[in-house]
């Protein structure tokens, strides 16, 4: 069972799991892309930056010290989420060695223009090769015209014009307004005892800067319906279809839309989707749907990439316009509910997933046993309900994109 506590305003999430002599954590900075302003691309790339130098030692120093203790240490930037992840022996003089280096990192860092600029240089080589990605061109279109209006329509990785023009100096702010104490909750999980989790976490946040949480918030407005193509020199159209989501993670459709979800694309390989349009017609080389729900933010997306771009389209909107007009029978609910509780039980062996777990409890404010109950709850679904379900979210626009031989 999660544990919480909070340190200084800072909230701190702890499971014990003595399976192995290994500690994971989770540093979770409400800093993602989403508040990035006018600079689209800066918290990812201060993830880039981050523990790369600090003013007492080298970058080749400071990787020397986090694997002569066996530690991994990175971060990764979501939408709304700048977060430092942590793997160490449960060791008590590895630990003590391990807190030394964080708050080296915290309070001595040193971002290298040098450093900056090779960081910037692999980024924009790599937008230049998502720009030849029709997929990913799909996704842009799609997320600009479904969140118009909000940060979270652009991309996390931010555009080449915009990383050109980050300097030092827009990295050091990034830190000092969002990288604090304030503004951060702790999970931690492994072969360690509450008391011990704490004093880890209490160093960590006597590390860091208290600074200030952030509050910045973003609104949702309803889009038209409408079809955007976008002609494109490749054999596979790339085809995006879905709408915002205007619902909370605790909303009762939740658990409905998720198994609904998993039954018409989510599946994989025994999804509705799969097994019609690319296994019966074979009108797709790769097609799924996917429901993301997070405070800011909700949505309902069906992709799939084709070479019969009018078909295939028509075909989706036929299986999807049954999928929601008809209840699914009795073997396949029973059948899905069995493959959601096996994926889970799977997935909540590993520290890894259990922290990620933690965090979205964090991060979402969630109860303590939202996945302890998971599956509990999605077996008490019932056909009706996902029906009712998906036909309480038809009032929102439909958007399509096709980026391809369009």
């Amino acid at each position: 069972m999660i544990q919480k506590s909070t340190i200084d305003n800072t909230n701190i999430y702890f499971q014990a799991n003595n399976d192995l002599p290994m500690i994971d954590i989770a540093l979770n900075f409400r800093a993602g892309s989403a508040f990035d302003g006018n600079i689209n691309g800066l918290s990812d790339l201060a993830v880039g930056l981050f523990a790369t130098k600090t003013k007492v030692s080298s970058e080749q120093e400071l990787i020397n010290k986090i694997t002569d203790i066996g530690a991994s240490i990175h971060a990764e930037t979501t939408k709304e989420y700048f977060s430092v992840k942590i793997r160490v022996l449960s060791d008590d003089t590895v630990i003590t060695k391990l807190l030394e280096i964080l708050k080296e990192i915290f309070t001595q860092a040193d971002f290298d223009k040098k450093i900056l600029a090779r960081e910037k240089s692999q980024t924009t080589t790599h937008i230049s090769y998502l720009y030849n990605q029709p997929n990913y061109l799909a996704s842009l279109e799609f997320s600009k015209n479904l969140f118009a209006n909000n940060p979270y329509s652009q991309p996390t990785i931010g555009h080449i014009d915009t990383i050109k023009n980050i300097t030092v100096k827009d990295i050091e702010d990034f830190y000092a307004r969002l990288i604090c104490a304030s503004n951060a909750n702790i999970c931690i999980i492994g072969d360690i005892d509450n008391f011990n989790a704490e004093k880890i976490a209490n160093t960590i946040i006597q590390s860091l800067p208290k600074g200030e949480k952030n509050l910045q918030t973003f609104k949702q407005t309803k889009n038209p319906n409408h079809i955007i193509k976008k002609p494109y020199k490749s054999k596979q159209t790339s085809i995006l279809m879905g709408h915002q989501l205007f619902l909370d993670i605790e909303s009762p459709l939740y658990f409905p839309l998720k198994l609904g979800n998993e039954i018409l694309g989510g599946g994989g390989l025994n999804s509705l989707l799969f097994n019609k349009v690319r296994e019966e017609l074979g009108l797709v080389y790769n097609i799924g749907s996917s429901i993301n729900l997070n405070p800011e933010y909700g949505s309902f997306v069906i992709s799939a990439q084709t070479s019969n771009p009018n078909l295939a389209l028509e075909t989706i909107n036929d299986i999807y316009k049954n999928f929601i007009t008809t209840e699914i029978n009795d073997k396949t609910l029973a059948n899905t509910k069995k493959h959601i509780e096996g994926t889970h039980l799977l997935g909540s062996v590993r520290n890894s997933s259990k922290l990620s777990m933690m965090s979205s409890i964090a991060n979402k404010d969630l109860s303590l046993d939202f996945f302890d109950t998971y599956s509990e709850k999605t077996n008490k679904v019932t056909a009706k309900q996902i029906k009712d379900a998906f036909e309480a979210i038809q009032h929102n626009e439909l958007i399509t994109v096709l980026v391809g031989d369009v």
